[in-house]
């Protein structure tokens, strides 16, 4: 677990200190942008997370469509060899 110490928790902070000196308008203002900036961060970690998933996402749903279109082509040059095969052998006997 990451514990880190920015800006969201330094206001938290002050405004801790400044609810001691009964300044209380300025701490819950410092309280609400600290709380603001926390809940900014969580949610930019939050969808860089979900763009993560969603390009290796993608990139499986490429891969699949490029094996069955690797699969369609095999299985239609192997469907082509076997009738040409069968029309050269008629000809050959």
């Amino acid at each position: 677990m990451k514990l880190k110490f920015q800006m969201p928790e330094l206001l938290i902070t002050c405004s801790t200190a400044l609810f001691c000196f009964n300044l209380s308008i300025v701490g819950w203002v410092f309280f609400g942008v600290g709380l603001f900036g926390a809940f900014a961060r969580y949610a930019l970690i939050l969808q860089e997370r979900q763009q993560v998933a969603q390009s290796v996402e993608s990139g499986l749903d490429d891969l699949k469509d490029a094996g069955a279109a690797f699969g369609k082509i095999v299985s239609a040059i192997n469907t082509a060899s076997k009738t040409t095969g069968k029309k050269s052998d008629k000809k050959f006997h």
